[in-house]
């Protein structure tokens, strides 16, 4: 792979990396202008790179038949997804909501290719671990205005985390600091604090690496991919809802906002999102296909603008796809992530995609609570997960040479 294929990989993920950026400080009333076209741009400039790194790339060569299989229908899906969108738009805020925000989110599995040509991609390590991460800390000032801008500018700090057991003391303690501050400047995002923890706890495996069996690994994987499907039921039946695990949750887990409304960390701030979407899908009988790119629900609980009565999304990430591409575009992700998470324990010569593959399986749990369905870093990276374990060459690979890989392609 020359050098333009790296430079495009790293500017796929920079122009992810501004607008994140941008939209959380603006979220806080920083700037003084709405950034929305600036960063709409930047992400259309994100695309166009994937996609051209696509198509200089052989990368279904790189990977089990069933995989390419697997990833192109559910691409082909999202496209048909964004179309079904275009076409059922019939109002500004439709059009605004398609090529501000979905449209991108759909075209988001293109990412998988860079980590399917992993190996290749050094140089888009590098310049995260050596540059985002230490000028990231100039953003730590802001977490004092409760702003959130160092924690997404870290967000797929996870991934590296997991990367470290290969890497050299320096960058691996600059990468477990990285972590443990994206955790303590935002502990209300919990999807990122889970998150970081999972990975952290999965990192630490590696020092009980000869004692662990495959079959744990194993066995975590099956429950954690079925516990989303019966908690799923078992909150439709109302029999029990996870998400009201305490009788009284007043003053349990609050954390202090400085004077702002303090933040609960187990508030139930999704039992209502499945109630309204699930009774929307049901009534508007989208439930298989889901209602396209620019779909809405009904919703009484928000206060919503211009006196609509829906909203373009919930902060769900299973609500959101059920929503847009249906039970269809569910289950192509659920597959895709299955199989991912099947290579990277079973067919793998090294632990980090043994790992990679757990922290896949508890992904799909989270897609349950929250993981928001955005064209961020947070998807971007999971993408590059899921294709580090299609990957036949990195997966190939033993711990030694990726030990030998990370210092000679990354470090270098």
């Amino acid at each position: 792979m020359n050098s333009k294929q790296s430079r495009l990989a790293v500017i796929s993920f920079l122009t992810i990396l501004i607008p994140d950026i941008l939209e959380y400080i603006a979220g806080g009333g920083v700037l003084p202008f709405n950034p929305a076209i600036f960063t709409a741009i930047l992400r259309f400039v994100s695309v166009y790179c994937l996609i051209v790194y696509v198509r200089n790339t052989n990368w279904e060569r790189q990977v089990p038949k069933y995989a390419v299989k697997l990833l192109s229908v559910l691409i082909v899906w999202n496209i048909i997804t964004i179309i079904r969108g275009a076409f059922n738009a019939n109002m500004y805020y439709d059009w605004r909501f398609l090529f501000l925000s979905s449209l991108f989110y759909f075209l988001i599995p293109l990412s998988a290719i860079i980590g399917i040509t992993i190996l290749f991609n050094g140089t888009l390590l590098r310049v995260i671990i050596t540059k985002v991460y230490p000028y990231a800390l100039f953003l730590l000032p802001l977490s004092a205005l409760h702003l959130l801008a160092y924690a997404r500018t870290v967000i797929s700090v996870w991934f590296f985390v997991m990367l470290s057991i290969y890497i050299k003391n320096k960058w691996r303690i600059l990468i477990l600091i990285t972590a443990f501050l994206s955790m303590i400047t935002a502990f209300e995002i919990r999807a990122n604090f889970l998150q970081v923890a999972i990975a952290v706890l999965l990192f630490g495996l590696n020092m009980f690496r000869g004692v662990i069996r495959l079959v744990w690994l194993k066995i975590a994987c099956f429950l954690l991919f079925l516990a989303s499907f019966i908690l799923l039921y078992l909150g439709i039946a109302g029999t029990f809802n996870v998400f009201q695990p305490f009788d009284d949750e007043e003053d349990v887990f609050v954390i202090d906002q400085g004077g702002k409304e303090s933040s609960n960390l187990v508030a139930d701030t999704r039992t209502g999102l499945y109630v309204e979407v699930l009774n929307s899908v049901v009534a508007d009988n989208i439930l298989l296909f889901g209602g396209g790119a620019t779909a809405k629900y009904k919703s009484d609980t928000f206060v919503l603008t211009d006196n609509m009565t829906e909203r373009y999304g919930a902060e769900v990430g299973f609500l959101n796809t059920l929503l847009y591409s249906g039970l269809i575009g569910v289950l192509l992700y659920f597959f895709v992530l299955i199989y991912a998470a099947y290579l990277g324990l079973s067919k793998s010569n090294n632990f980090f995609c043994k790992i990679i593959a757990v922290f896949l399986a508890f992904r799909w749990v989270l897609f349950f609570i929250e993981d928001i369905t955005k064209y961020d870093m947070n998807f971007y990276f999971l993408w590059v997960a899921v294709g580090v374990c299609f990957s036949n060459q990195f997966r190939n690979l033993s711990d030694e040479q990726i030990k030998i890989w990370t210092a000679k392609y990354i470090f270098a």
